[in-house]
């Protein structure tokens, strides 16, 4: 890169970094909502809540009068407390190793994509909803069936036994199993180009969208004959204490510069 390019870098990072205004103080929401957006994180913390939610309103409802004790269906749980706990015990265990699994994959793909496709594109990946939403199923499911095994004790009564909450136990996990084939199936898409252009596409269309169209005419808006005649000889480049790239642009904020 040449020395007057990496000026006009120095000087938009700097112009990002350091203009005031509501345009400065718009671009760092953007990027902080992109990287709540693009991380592995947020949803399943949150998704993490919502199973601590469901068992407490589940136990609640088991705690009730008790009218699914007499249901004799074949989905619903049935025997004491000891069958329960040896239930929750074997689906947690199963669940975490499912967990563990799509984790690793996931690392091994993000590092096959920073080998192949370049770090850039690390954001992509991670900002595939359903990779996030799996990984949160995987959580909410570990956070409900380790809470619901704590409440039920190994010698209680059948009568005794949250059944609705243990069977709900078993459906999340039926479920989780789904997810995690819908998982490895997303993810070998993921890794192939055409997926990656795709995605890669698309994010630049809709990064173009958000600019308005520019009106004008075809001509310069600017003379360079305009500049000061010591334009060259006052310019200076401006050093940055960080490495990094550029995520948002403060255009009022670059004009005043």
């Amino acid at each position: 890169m040449s020395r007057r390019n990496d000026n006009c870098l120095a000087c938009l990072i700097c112009s990002i970094r350091f203009s005031g205004g509501n345009g400065a103080l718009s671009n760092r929401i953007r990027t902080l909502w992109d990287a709540l957006r693009t991380s592995l994180w947020l949803i399943p913390a949150i998704m993490m809540v919502a199973g601590a939610a469901l068992s407490v309103a589940m136990l609640q409802v088991d705690a009730g009068d008790g009218a699914e004790d007499g249901v004799h269906a074949w989905w619903i749980n049935g025997g004491d407390g000891e069958d329960a706990r040896n239930l929750l015990s074997t689906l947690l265990t199963a669940i975490i190793t499912m967990a563990s699994m799509a984790f690793s994959v996931t690392v091994v793909a993000l590092t096959l994509a920073a080998n192949v496709y370049g770090s850039r594109l690390i954001r992509n990946f991670r900002a595939d909803l359903r990779t996030q939403l799996v990984l949160g199923v995987f959580a909410l499911t570990i956070v409900y069936c380790l809470i619901v095994l704590r409440s039920v004790h190994g010698k209680a009564p059948i009568q005794d036994v949250p059944h609705a909450s243990v069977t709900v136990g078993t459906g999340m996990a039926l479920f989780s199993v789904l997810a995690l084939l819908v998982f490895i199936q997303g993810v070998a898409r993921l890794m192939v180009a055409d997926e990656v252009i795709r995605r890669v596409r698309d994010d630049i269309d809709g990064t173009i969208e958000e600019f308005g169209l520019l009106n004008g005419g075809d001509g310069p808006e600017h003379d360079p004959t305009d500049l000061p005649a010591d334009f060259q000889a006052m310019a200076l480049r401006l050093s940055l204490p960080w490495e990094g790239y550029v995520q948002a642009i403060d255009h009022d904020g670059l004009l005043v510069v």
